[in-house]
């Protein structure tokens, strides 16, 4: 699949768009509020620029096209399971808490859960709208992750059950869905490191360990987007 650019939305690391670049020679940019890592090549709202562009003003999807492409790590923390544990009201932390303050939680929660869900929406919306090519990743956990009870959301069109198959870090089952294309799955990985390679490179923060791996990114791209044999 031919590419002419790629916007890396909700990831300031740089992983993926290194990657695109430096492997692929695909010009690729990374989106998202915040810069902790400086690496963020467009610091700004993407929520607000959904709402714009959903509502048809000027936002930076006017400066993407049809030859473009979306990867998307949209903000899962009110969508997995461990929210769920939120609502069941058996998080540790709560046990020093009164009843009227974990209502008033939970029920911020929520609020907060049904703005991303709608906000998620509007983004499909938006790239469907407009035919630009997209993928968004939130963890998997069937039974246990709420959007998978989404009716729009119910069949993701990819899911890795053990990341560490791709040479991340750690299993964290992951899904994918993908608008305007469709994966590009081989029947046998190509894989240009192993997991064993992965773990006798220099140690690394835990913070850096809690997101994907550049050979993860590689792999997955390799695989699934740009489809390399």
């Amino acid at each position: 699949m031919e590419i002419r650019k790629v916007w890396c939305f909700y990831e300031q690391s740089g992983t993926f768009k290194n990657v695109f670049k430096k492997e692929f020679g695909v010009d690729a940019y990374d989106l998202d509020i915040l810069n902790d890592y400086g690496e963020t090549d467009y610091v700004i709202d993407l929520f607000n620029e959904t709402e714009k562009a959903y509502n048809n003003e000027p936002s930076i999807f006017d400066e993407i096209t049809e030859e473009d492409l979306i990867v998307a790590f949209f903000p899962c923390t009110h969508f997995s399971h461990q929210n769920e544990l939120i609502y069941s009201r058996k998080v540790y932390n709560f046990r020093t808490w009164s009843k009227e303050q974990v209502d008033n939680y939970i029920a911020e929660r929520e609020r907060e859960r049904t703005y991303f869900f709608s906000v998620l929406n509007k983004f499909v919306d938006v790239v469907e709208k407009r035919k630009i090519k997209m993928l968004f990743e939130n963890p998997y956990g069937r039974g246990r992750n709420w959007l998978l009870q989404q009716k729009r959301f119910e069949e993701p069109s990819l899911i890795i059950h053990n990341r560490r198959d791709y040479c991340d870090y750690y299993i964290k089952p992951t899904m994918f869905y993908f608008y305007n294309f469709k994966p590009s799955i081989f029947p046998k990985k190509i894989m240009k490191y192993t997991y064993h390679e992965l773990m006798l490179q220099s140690e690394q923060s835990t913070r850096e360990r809690s997101l994907m791996s550049k050979e993860f990114a590689y792999n997955f791209i390799n695989q699934y987007i740009l489809g390399i044999r």
